[in-house]
């Protein structure tokens, strides 16, 4: 690794770091609020931490798949760099440290009432409403709920939707899962960089 190459993956565990922390300050934020009729606050948590914890995974993976490689696949969903060589132990180490009683906070029902709700919101005449349908209903289908691959296969096509939904009703993410693996990565990328 050149000097210039750890500068580059310091760079991006910083912007991360932005990242994560404007999430918390969301969170805190939200805490701090008493009931107001006008706004649905839950709503604008899920967008903007959603929205920040996805950015913050993609730039981490980056950054990870960086450090080892002096560049980084162009792709945006977590779960393609996730599955990136570079990453293979990464994740091995991820699946072992995940429990879906503690990194997780859905159960299978409220999931799947949530799932049914955004897809009632969605265009089944839109295409890319269609495809996103028809993901949902892939992942649901043929991934035990519970698993660190459905948790992951939903959110990274989940993260690819909070680009957008500012325009319309978020997709459910479950916060537990997106710390959890925020911290995991996040905890990686600065290993990497303490050893040289």
């Amino acid at each position: 690794m050149t000097h210039d190459n750890k500068n580059r993956a310091l760079a991006y565990d910083t912007q991360a770091r932005y990242f994560l922390e404007s999430a918390a300050l969301v969170s805190q934020h939200i805490a701090s609020k008493g009931k107001n009729p006008s706004a649905n606050y839950k709503n604008f948590e899920t967008v903007i931490i959603g929205t920040n914890h996805s950015f913050a995974a993609e730039i981490l993976l980056k950054g990870i798949i960086f450090f080892h490689n002096g560049s980084h696949p162009k792709k945006h969903e977590i779960e393609e760099l996730l599955n990136h060589q570079s990453c293979e132990q990464l994740k091995a180490r991820i699946i072992e440290a995940f429990q879906p009683e503690v990194h997780t906070s859905y159960t299978k029902k409220q999931l799947e009432h949530h799932l049914r709700k955004y897809i009632l919101k969605l265009d089944e005449n839109n295409r890319f409403d269609k495809k996103e349908i028809e993901k949902i209903e892939s992942i649901t289908e043929h991934f035990v709920f519970g698993t660190f691959e459905y948790f992951l296969k939903l959110h990274s096509n989940h993260f690819i939707k909070m680009r957008y939904a500012c325009e319309c009703f978020p997709p459910p993410l479950d916060m537990n899962f997106t710390s959890f693996l925020n911290n995991q990565l996040r905890n990686e990328l600065e290993v990497n960089l303490l050893e040289l």
